[in-house]
């Protein structure tokens, strides 16, 4: 049997109105801002107090590394190393197609402002959803806790990213 070991990994905290007052919340692999209905939503995004764009469309996700390989990268994001010390802010179906994903270290504090018009929208937390009122804001940084996760101690994240992505795999007949 393969021994498992131990690994730290970023969680993020979360601080805005989920619906019952402000409150903070935690999320391993992401936080996602996203539009209900056919409307568009807007988040204003900042890092640091400095404005990085406006995203009209569909959402926004900011993940963790651990949450790179998840929604974000369906979304366009990139794979991120588990041990890298950032966050990936990724845009869902932006209305501006040069809106790209934004790799961010993670001592930054991101804070997102939600403008909805016609479409009502909802935060998730690690697949925990919660309703946004029309103007809600949110703040984003690296929880001060970490969670430990067990990973198969003979494994490397390369090999596991190489065979489930099935990278170099020739698929010519």
């Amino acid at each position: 049997a393969g021994k498992l070991e131990c690994q730290p990994r970023s969680m993020l905290e979360v601080t805005g109105d989920f619906g019952d007052g402000i409150s903070t919340r935690y999320a391993v692999n992401e936080v996602v801002i996203q539009r209900q209905g056919a409307g568009m939503i807007s988040v204003e995004t900042y890092v640091n107090d400095q404005m990085v764009a406006t995203y009209h469309g569909d959402g926004l996700i900011v993940s963790t590394p651990t949450g790179s390989t998840a929604y974000s990268l369906s979304a366009g994001g990139p794979v991120v190393a588990p041990t890298c010390a950032c966050l990936v802010i990724s845009p869902l179906a932006p209305h501006n197609l040069t809106m790209r994903p934004v790799v961010i270290p993670d001592t930054a504090v991101i804070t997102l402002h939600v403008h909805t018009r016609r479409s009502d929208a909802f935060v998730t937390l690690d697949n925990r959803v919660y309703a946004v009122g029309q103007e809600a804001t949110f703040t984003v940084k690296r929880a001060e806790q970490k969670i430990f996760l067990a990973v198969p101690h003979n494994i490397s994240f390369y090999d596991t990213l190489r065979n489930k992505m099935m990278w170099g795999i020739d698929i010519r007949s």
